[in-house]
């Protein structure tokens, strides 16, 4: 959290998606083990 409680600018984030409402797939979210890309494609 931000010590002035004031919001995070997403807009320039790779896995920020403006228009979802609700918790949905994508694939810009990447889950890695050892080192290895499991699933999603890195920025």
């Amino acid at each position: 959290s931000k010590s002035d409680w004031s919001n995070y600018d997403q807009t320039n984030d790779y896995s920020f998606n403006p228009t979802a409402t609700e918790y949905t797939d994508t694939s810009t979210v990447t889950a890695y083990q050892s080192g290895t890309l499991l699933c999603g494609t890195a920025p």
